[in-house]
């Protein structure tokens, strides 16, 4: 079995045929991750992706043993709840993606969650409810100087509206 094993769909293997890259995107994954806990001994994953599943469950702290990722994609995969701290601990990440379909299905509080991201190019958290007030945002975001793509449809909007009413912005 160890020899077919780069050979099976979705999965990247190096010259030892160790797991590099695991795309589970679309593959109709339903549940928590209690069948998935192997996943997290994956000690040389440099790419996960479970995009587009239906995992129904919270995004487990265990991410953060998966410390060798580069590019971790989350997005509408059916999490919700608060992101974990923990992700931030994955500090060679260039790619991350959390965007949900459902605004404020997840939420994450920006300021620690990108306190040890300082390699992100690009951050992904479409409908996820951000944690900052006023220009803690704007400022949090700075603080990653290798970022190139920000999306954060939806939270972007509700944030600019806020500030509309409260008579914030330069066009009022």
């Amino acid at each position: 079995m160890k020899a077919l094993l780069g050979e099976w769909k979705g999965v990247t293997c190096n010259r030892d045929r160790q797991v590099m890259g695991l795309d589970l995107s679309e593959e109709s994954i339903s549940g928590g991750f209690d069948n998935l806990s192997t996943l997290f001994a994956l000690q040389y994953l440099l790419v996960l992706n479970l995009s587009y599943n239906d995992f129904n469950s919270m995004i487990p702290s265990s991410f953060s043993k998966l410390h060798k990722l580069t590019y971790l994609n989350l997005a509408y995969a059916g999490f919700r709840g608060h992101i974990p701290m923990e992700i931030s601990q994955l500090s060679r990440l260039l790619t991350l993606h959390l965007s949900v379909s459902q605004p404020m299905e997840l939420e994450i509080d920006l300021g620690k969650l990108v306190l040890n991201l300082t390699k992100v190019r690009q951050l992904h958290v479409d409908g996820v409810s951000i944690s900052a007030h006023g220009q803690e945002w704007r400022t949090t975001l700075l603080q990653i100087p290798t970022l190139l793509e920000l999306s954060m449809l939806h939270d972007l909007e509700s944030f600019i509206d806020k500030y509309r009413v409260m008579g914030k912005t330069d066009d009022s």
